[in-house]
């Protein structure tokens, strides 16, 4: 009896070692993650913050290469850099997200957003209007299996992506689209929201 319960347990170690080496599953910490949780949500008034974490982030990305929080880090790169005002190095960091086969597809929504956001921010319209185009046609593919929470995101970015590109076409008087852009953003618009 004794020898079967030995027999197990060495058996249950065995499964779980191979388990873990094969899902990837370690102990070890994820330098680049980290980082990056140490600068999010930082307050983009307080520039000396925003500049060492662009920096801390940087460095990380440089040392931690195959890191699978890699587009991750380029994204909240960007983003502090899109905080300070840095729209062509926060475009350039965005870009790099989209480069990294591992990328989640929320983390590619999230980032085209900012594409869009940074090339409006820096005046580049047409430019803006087509990466906000870009974001409706990624959300656009609702996968049934996929959760809620997903497919709420999706939704909202939608919607955004829409209003967005209304905002472009009003300041640039091409009325017609700007009215279809808020046309399309109705008719994805639950009827009970407001």
């Amino acid at each position: 009896m004794q020898h079967q319960i030995k027999s197990i347990v060495t058996i249950s170690i065995l499964l779980i070692t191979i388990i873990s080496l094969h899902t990837g599953f370690t102990n070890e910490k994820d330098e680049l993650l980290e980082i990056i949780s140490k600068y999010y949500g930082i307050n983009p008034l307080y520039t000396p913050l925003l500049e060492e974490g662009i920096k801390d982030i940087e460095n990380a990305i440089q040392k931690y290469p195959e890191s699978k929080y890699l587009a991750n880090g380029y994204y909240q790169s960007g983003y502090l850099k899109f905080k300070m005002g840095r729209y062509k190095d926060a475009l350039n960091e965005f870009r790099k997200v989209k480069t990294v086969p591992e990328a989640s597809e929320r983390l590619l929504i999230a980032t085209q957003n900012m594409i869009g956001q940074s090339l409006r921010y820096m005046c580049r319209k047409d430019e803006a209007i087509s990466a906000f185009g870009e974001l409706a046609r990624m959300t656009d593919e609702v996968n049934i299996i996929e959760s809620f929470q997903n497919r709420s995101f999706k939704k909202e970015m939608a919607l955004a992506a829409h209003v967005y590109k209304a905002e472009l076409y009003t300041e640039k008087s091409i009325y017609d689209q700007a009215i279809r852009e808020y046309e399309q953003f109705i008719s994805l618009k639950p009827s009970g929201d407001k």
